[in-house]
């Protein structure tokens, strides 16, 4: 049995030092409602041979774990560890126990190579290593994910955002190639998170090292537990051909593909633009977020670094328990509203009075209407009604054509809040979109109006103090200086994008208003993004039947007073 203390000049002689390469960023792909957090390559073996040298294993470790909690204090979210903790089993059964100390949500681990190395065991045998890190990771209620799907739901009813999940189903490697491609499609219906993860191995790797060798097990990546190239690209394409499996069944959904080793070095076949892809093994960090693919791959720590702050992205974390259900008027029941609503990552606070609910159905738009104890007909919004005029067929028959003026009518104001939502996620602020408001953090926010389209930065205590400033720049310098960097940097970038216009109308650096009109315009535009974001008409107002384009939109709510429609509630905030 090899002793952990033991090997540190001999890894540095094959692997030189690699420091990662920062790239501060916060990435939040999706608007949703679960954050996942990440990181790889945490190399604990490394570190108390290096830099720490003065630590027990355990000191070290608990070192670590103090510093990795980062934005999740409570460690409430779920946690994608990608390979590489430390290159012998006790210190990873360690890590974990300490680790599942300070979380309570979901945690996700897949081998590195290091962890194949397994210096404290008496064995080499692949299979035999797996068999133990299973053990250790059932322990701790650890997820160990080895070419396995792992399935993630919440069917949890109440008021309020649920960072983690109820329960999970993992399906085996074994399993994975015996299921239909239906039956596979089955579990993935009311999952909240997707997870297909494993080492991957690198027997298709083509990069270099320094010496001119490839990165694979001929230069002892994995040593005599995958002792050749030939074992390598056996079990690179175990790896893929569960990946293949995969990406012919859930091509449609979004998939977190997590491999400790990047896909080219185990798969021959591209990326899914789909899936989110975590990896780590390079300790080079690489960011890429495109139509194309998206790879998270910024969060290996590496030999020498210290830094040990998780990242995170969001996830959508929604399914459509009706998506089966041809076009047409269904009756349902309040359970069936209630799972649609979960689906949704919508929390209901009012229940139903009794009355039998009506789902209407057009392609993706759903509305839910029900008749009260008076019999009129009323439109469920969430969990509170609105009262709707026209019989039932008026609003099955219009649907569409209702759904379709809306997109028609927000598009341009959609692109405009994603557009300043992409700029902030991109300094290292939140990003979040809720109604017309984008934030920066708790207090600092962006207000895009939807009638003009004019941007207000502003900082508030609460509802009432808000303190309106003339541009982003005067904001961030004043309440928001760690992102002010990272701005200057993106206006060399993009100097005319419109989030950079100053307010010329205010002449002071800020301004206090102490109104709260721009939170009920904001409030009925949150109403319409369920339509957009999640294809629930929420709202009904029969004057977007008449209106085809933005402009005639806005020459329609300058022109009417609709009392109580979404537009004069807009018009009534400026």
């Amino acid at each position: 049995m090899r002793k952990c203390e033991n090997i540190y000049e001999e890894i540095c002689a094959l692997e030189p030092v690699v420091d990662s390469l920062p790239c501060v960023h916060n990435n939040m792909t999706m608007q949703g409602r679960r954050k996942v957090f990440y990181i790889s390559d945490i190399h604990c073996d490394m570190k108390m041979k290096k830099g720490f040298k003065d630590f027990s294993d355990k000191e070290y470790i608990n070192h670590v774990i103090k510093k990795m909690n980062g934005d999740d204090p409570f460690g409430d979210n779920p946690l994608i560890i990608v390979g590489d903790i430390d290159c012998c089993t006790e210190n990873v059964d360690y890590f974990f126990s300490q680790l599942r100390m300070r979380r309570d949500g979901i945690i996700i681990f897949v081998l590195g190579n290091h962890e194949i190395w397994a210096y404290d065991m008496a064995v080499s045998d692949l299979d035999e290593i797996i068999k133990r890190y299973r053990v250790i990771c059932k322990k701790h209620d650890v997820i160990m994910l080895q070419n396995e799907l792992a399935f993630f739901y919440d069917d949890r009813t109440g008021n309020g955002e649920l960072l983690s999940f109820s329960h999970h189903h993992v399906i085996s490697e074994n399993e994975l190639s015996e299921l239909a491609i239906d039956e596979i499609q089955v579990y993935a219906e009311k999952a909240k998170m997707i997870v297909f993860g494993g080492l991957g191995f690198s027997g298709k790797c083509k990069t270099l090292t320094s010496e001119g060798s490839i990165y694979n097990a001929d230069i002892g990546l994995y040593r005599d537990a995958v002792p050749t190239l030939a074992e390598d690209i056996i079990q690179a394409e175990k790896s893929e051909k569960a990946y293949l499996k995969v990406l012919e069944a859930l091509s449609n959904y979004n998939v977190i593909i997590a491999t400790h080793c990047p896909l080219d070095n185990w798969s021959e076949r591209g990326y899914n633009s789909n899936f989110i892809y975590l990896s780590g093994h390079t300790h080079h960090n690489i960011f890429h977020m495109s139509s194309d693919k998206t790879v998270f791959a910024d969060n290996q720590v590496g030999y020498s670094s210290d830094d040990y702050d998780l990242r995170y992205f969001l996830i959508n974390g929604t399914y459509d328990s009706f998506i089966n259900y041809s076009d047409g008027i269904y009756k349902i029941t309040y359970e069936q509203y209630i799972d649609f609503n979960i689906g949704k990552n919508v929390r209901l606070k009012k229940k139903n009075d009794g009355k039998q609910i009506v789902l209407l159905k057009k392609g993706f738009a759903h509305m839910f209407v029900y008749y009260n104890h008076s019999n009129k007909l009323m439109l469920l919004n969430g969990g509170s009604p609105k009262q709707l005029y026209h019989e039932l067929n008026y609003y099955y028959k219009n649907l569409d054509k209702y759904v379709s003026n809306i997109k028609t009518i927000m598009n341009s104001y959609m692109d405009k809040l994603l557009n300043i939502s992409k700029v902030i996620k991109s300094i290292g602020g939140d990003g979040s979109i809720h109604g017309c408001i984008v934030d920066i953090d708790y207090y600092n926010h962006i207000y895009i109006n939807p009638v003009d389209g004019k941007i207000t930065p502003y900082f508030a205590y609460d509802m009432e103090q808000k303190y309106v400033y003339k541009d982003l720049y005067t904001l961030l310098a004043e309440k928001k200086p760690s992102l002010l960097s990272g701005y200057v940097e993106w206006q060399k970038i993009d100097s005319n994008n419109e989030i950079v216009v100053r307010n010329t109308e205010l002449t002071d650096l800020a301004v206090l208003v102490t109104d709260k009109k721009i939170y009920s315009a904001s409030k009925i535009i949150k109403s319409i993004q369920y339509l957009l974001f999640q294809d629930v008409v929420r709202e009904w107002n029969d004057k977007i039947l008449r209106i085809s384009n933005r402009e005639e939109t806005i020459g329609e709510m300058e022109r009417l007073e609709i009392d109580n429609s979404i537009y004069q509630s807009i018009l009534q905030s400026n």
